[in-house]
């Protein structure tokens, strides 16, 4: 591993530089790894760019010894595979950072064992005209799923009515495992107290409740898993994934939690 404080080359970043600041000669690089060789001709064909610019960038990419030149043809050098291949990976990282990174911030993701990276979530975020589309996206699953298991460190009337409907009309599992708060809220509050008395007279419903923190919502609704993020109580986000890595892990999760957490057998 080497230091990058100590030992980045001032002529690899330079390279690099030279190829991020031109979209042309990223494509180029990209189409040439792909097909391994081209004509000139072929190349003008694929950019909408004058030959003027293809030719200075195929030149500037050929004193690289990224790609050479034969007559009227263009090849990819073995160098030039490798840099095409990392480039890639890291516009595709740089793409997940800034597309995860705000929602990944305020979670610990030492918990999860897989790369969010590569796991595919979709994210949902709130709309200026639909605050609440991350609720509605949970909502949605729920009243979709045939067996539904979920860590609640929070709870919503929204969610909590279509539970209700799943499991006290449709006969669908719902096992739930939630903070001290958010039983208080059940038992208590008149908004949730109707729904949670009848969910506890349903064969289908378990419900535990456990001392230990709930970092985040977890929803394992059939293959589908979902990460809920909230800030000062208030939903910010909503990540979805039918990964089964990622499946494993909250499988894993959830057994941890509820083996951790006490059954609640009365209103």
């Amino acid at each position: 591993m080497h230091d990058m404080d100590t030992e980045m080359d001032g002529d690899s970043v330079a390279a690099v530089e030279f190829l991020a600041r031109s979209k042309t000669r990223i494509r180029l690089l990209t189409v040439l790894a792909r097909e391994q060789e081209l004509s000139k001709d072929e190349l003008h064909e694929r950019f909408d760019a004058s030959r003027t610019t293809i030719q200075r960038n195929l030149s500037a990419l050929a004193d690289r010894g990224w790609i050479t030149s034969s007559n009227s043809d263009y090849a990819i050098t073995t160098a030039g595979e490798w840099v095409a291949e990392d480039f890639a990976a890291l516009l595709e990282t740089v793409e997940e950072a800034t597309r995860l990174g705000p929602v990944l911030g305020s979670i610990d993701t030492t918990t999860f064992d897989f790369d969010p990276r590569q796991v595919g979530f979709e994210v949902t975020t709130p709309d200026p005209g639909n605050p609440l589309k991350m609720v509605h996206e949970h909502t949605r699953a729920i009243q979709q799923a045939d067996d539904i298991r979920t860590l609640l460190p929070e709870t919503g009337v929204r969610a909590m009515k279509a539970g209700h409907e799943r499991t006290t009309d449709a006969g669908v599992p719902l096992r739930m495992v939630v903070s001290e708060p958010v039983l208080d809220v059940f038992r208590s509050d008149p908004e949730f107290r109707d729904y949670f008395e009848d969910e506890m007279a349903a064969d289908t419903f378990s419900l535990f409740v456990t001392e230990t923190a709930i970092p985040y919502y977890l929803g394992i609704l059939d293959d589908e898993v979902q990460i809920g993020v909230s800030e000062d109580g208030k939903p910010r986000a909503l990540l979805s994934t039918k990964s089964p890595q990622v499946f494993e892990w909250a499988e894993h999760t959830f057994a941890e939690y509820r083996s951790d957490a006490r059954l609640v057998d009365e209103v």
